[in-house]
């Protein structure tokens, strides 16, 4: 296992708030082993439950409607810059976020006005939200449930190694990924 693997691994013990071992970890080599040795670590229900993904585009769309961005432009393919150009200082945007969604920590938090008026879209800030704040989309005490954990772990690879979204569960780390 690469140094990518083992940031891999160490996102995944930060996001669930797991342990996993060398000798488990050294064992996955796809995302479907991944997610299912996360999912029995956590607990996970096989049902489905709300889509984290979902959960995080609403709040995200709430806030921003609520800075007084129109609410038909907040969609997942837009560019942040183009619906916020109208306030050049971030601020508004910033605070409303923050108290919609109740998220101390924002991506570049130092940077916000950088990042948001980069190439980034609303559908990376909602990856962004599964990585780093999935625990504030699921009700305290709620256990995690099989596509939840599947959601976490996928947005957690595209984050940290920029491989495509559209990558199979099935697709090896490093053969298919180029992930060492």
């Amino acid at each position: 296992m690469g140094l990518d693997g083992v940031e891999l691994v160490m996102a995944w013990e930060e996001s669930f708030r797991i342990r996993l071992e060398d000798p488990e970890a050294f064992k996955l080599i796809n995302t479907r082993m991944a997610v299912d040795l996360i999912a029995a670590k956590v607990g996970a229900l096989p049902k489905p439950g709300p889509c984290l993904s979902l959960c995080a585009f609403n709040r995200l769309r709430a806030a921003f409607c609520h800075a007084g961005i129109e609410r038909n432009r907040i969609r997942p393919g837009e560019l942040t810059k183009r619906l916020i150009k109208t306030d050049p200082n971030c601020w508004g945007i910033k605070d409303a976020v923050r108290g919609e969604t109740g998220w101390t920590k924002l991506p570049l938090d130092g940077g916000w006005t950088g990042y948001v008026f980069s190439q980034q879209t609303i559908a990376d800030l909602v990856r962004w939200v599964l990585v780093n704040a999935s625990e504030t989309l699921r009700d305290p005490g709620t256990p995690w449930t099989h596509n939840q954990v599947r959601d976490v772990v996928r947005a957690i690879i595209i984050e940290q190694t920029a491989v495509e979204p559209g990558f199979s569960d099935e697709a090896e780390f490093v053969r298919d990924l180029g992930i060492d």
